[in-house]
């Protein structure tokens, strides 16, 4: 099998936006109701790792695009398009250094004049920004709620060492910011954060546990260390 797949997605849902709070912004408040979304997406994935779950050597690059409304019907006209990426270098002993990054832009056209938030990006979390909240990374409104945007930027490097069987340490460093336009990407203006952690490699049940310090934030968020947990692999 080559290291080369295509996959074509297809999704029709129906979004409802109800029980939004009385001193909600307008542009939240903006999005009650239902929309119908019919989006269609393709991504070219290239993946030599050396393990699907584990890998010690290789990389996954997705290049990615969505598109929904228009001739697909629906509500929502937008477009999406995303690189994600992803590389492993052994070291020695066991000790592994991993790179991962994602880049995406994403625009309404047609009928729609604002992206929905539910459609928006977002970066915070145990799976990218660990030294903020959940999706607390980029745009907020007056009431400095996250509304998400339409660029981003994200990139991890992390050094991992054996401990003991199925179980290892991990030092990383965490850059990347959410902006409110697409193709907006000011490399001057980066949220970023560094951190400790353990990987349990435990079969059926891996577990990532980090702690998180941020070094820059913007004035939404403090600089105190936050704790995260992730079951699942990363990729």
């Amino acid at each position: 099998r080559g290291p080369y797949r295509l996959q074509l997605r297809y999704s029709l849902e129906e979004i409802s936006v109800t029980d939004i709070a009385p001193g909600a912004s307008d542009l939240i408040k903006s999005q009650e109701g239902s929309s119908l979304q019919s989006a269609l997406g393709a991504s070219l994935i290239r993946d030599n790792r050396d393990n699907f779950f584990i890998p010690t050597r290789g990389s996954r690059t997705v290049p990615s695009a969505l598109v929904s409304g228009g001739p697909l019907g629906g509500d929502i006209d937008l477009y999406e398009l995303r690189l994600r990426s992803t590389h492993f270098f052994p070291v020695w002993h066991g000790h592994l250094f991993n790179v991962r990054g994602q880049i995406a832009h994403l625009e309404a056209w047609g009928d729609t004049e604002i992206v929905p938030n539910f459609d928006r990006l977002f970066l915070g979390g145990a799976r990218n920004m660990r030294g903020f909240d959940f999706r607390d990374v980029g745009p907020k409104d007056e009431n400095g709620e996250s509304i998400g945007g339409q660029s981003l930027i994200y990139l991890t490097l992390e050094y991992s060492i054996p401990m003991i069987e199925q179980v290892r340490a991990a030092t990383f460093y965490d850059v990347g910011q959410v902006y409110q336009d697409p193709y907006d990407v000011d490399l001057g203006d980066l949220n970023s954060n560094w951190g400790l952690g353990l990987r349990l490699d435990m079969p059926g049940f891996p577990l990532q546990v980090d702690y998180a310090w941020p070094i820059e934030a913007d004035e939404f968020n403090d600089s105190s260390g936050r704790f995260n947990f992730f079951i699942g692999y990363q990729n």
